[in-house]
């Protein structure tokens, strides 16, 4: 049914008009005007980030009082892995990094398989663990192989992963695209930059080495940017399973009396066919000798069942700690097996040493758990700016 009013009839139903105006009113903002004032200015706070910010540029709508801040989200949906990175940040990232006794985990772990062949293992890009990596170089130098270890290593501090891979890489050679966003405080508006970066150590210890790097679904940021460059600069063999496919880095931005904001503002890619834009997609590893893993699995096996039964006899506090981890047992026999083929990689005919390998069954444990939570939250590590950057 349609009704018409004329112009005489309407004064009469004004009341009524101008109350189903101040409900259609109280459905877009509060009825409160401080509250309405508070919707509107965080409105436009949470725009204004995202126009300096945001390496989306495309995606930011002109007009900031349109969209509610977690529409501007939406309409951004940097999602990865059911994981939105533009965001209001909501949790405590750095909870997942430290270890039982509150230190961080950022010990780099250092094995001679052989007197050729070193296991590296490096578990996220903090400055602790460039620290620890530039004390073990003498030792790493003196290896012609050596087996990088990145599974589950959830990314980190870039700059921190440019000091690693100079190490490894001549000075100035080109490793990973990337296009960032950046303010100017003068005129206060952003910028987008685009370069290739490169290594800055005039003097690498590390050079010339045979490498292969282990990755699987939860290496991801800056550990998909170290095995990225060292695949397509030092020919490094990738093994293991394809990585994360996170292209991309956040600032994380306070601002006093409002919630953290997190703003992606890095775009990454490699530099060759086998490497390319990998975000969302992830690195896929090389191709492993044939029938390695089968030949490596009954192996394993035998030698963590001695370890275990060892374990058992000499701490069996230690051995019910591994083994209440449903996934210790056959994760651990993966992660050897994978070691195994790196190993073959690097020396086709050899005899891969296993019993090397069970001193490392504390870090399997690590990992193990690791891998079991490692979806919980956004991967990579993230820069903290000063509060309130726009004032």
């Amino acid at each position: 049914m349609m009704l018409i009013l004329s112009l005489k009839s309407s004064r009469q139903f004004a009341p009524l008009i101008a109350l189903l105006f101040a409900l259609t009113l109280s459905c877009i903002y509060p009825t409160h005007d401080s509250d309405r004032a508070e919707t509107l200015d965080e409105r436009y706070s949470v725009w204004q980030y995202l126009s300096v910010f945001s390496i989306y540029q495309d995606k930011i709508p002109d007009d900031p009082w349109r969209y509610s801040p977690e529409e501007l989200f939406d309409i951004i949906n940097d999602t990865l892995r059911g994981h939105r990175y533009t965001d209001y940040v909501d949790y405590d990232y750095y909870d997942d990094d430290f270890d039982d006794w509150g230190f961080i985990r950022a010990d780099v772990t250092v094995v001679p398989y052989d007197n050729s062949t070193l296991y590296l293992h490096i578990p996220i890009f903090h400055y602790l663990t460039l620290w620890d990596f530039q004390d073990h170089i003498p030792t790493i130098a003196a290896y012609e192989n050596i087996i990088i270890d990145l599974r589950e290593n959830p990314g980190g501090f870039l700059d921190v992963c440019h000091d690693m891979l100079s190490e490894f890489l001549p000075y100035g050679t080109e490793f990973i695209k990337d296009s960032s966003r950046f303010y100017d405080p003068q005129s206060r508006r952003g910028f987008t930059r685009s370069e290739v970066l490169k290594t800055t150590n005039k003097n690498p210890r590390l050079l010339n080495k045979n490498i292969v790097v282990l990755i699987n679904e939860n290496s991801a940021s800056a550990a998909e940017v170290m095995a990225s460059a060292l695949r397509d600069a030092a020919g490094a063999y990738l093994v293991g399973s394809q990585s994360h496919g996170k292209g991309i880095g956040q600032y994380y931005i306070p601002r006093t009396g409002r919630k953290e904001l997190s703003i992606t503002v890095m775009r990454l890619s490699g530099l060759s066919l086998r490497t390319g834009d990998y975000h969302g997609i992830g690195l896929v590893p090389d191709d492993m000798p044939e029938g390695c893993m089968e030949e490596a699995d009954p192996i394993m096996r035998e030698e963590l069942d001695i370890y275990l039964n060892n374990l058992l006899e000499n701490d069996p506090e230690l051995y019910e700690y591994y083994l209440e981890d449903p996934d210790f047992y056959e994760t651990t026999i993966k992660y050897w097996s994978e070691q195994y083929c790196a190993q073959k990689v690097l020396i086709p005919y050899s005899t891969p040493s296993a019993p090397k390998m069970t001193s490392m069954a504390g870090q399997a444990a690590r990992l193990a758990k690791q891998s079991r939570t490692a979806n919980r939250r956004p991967v990579g590590m993230f820069i903290r700016l000063e509060p309130d950057l726009l004032k």
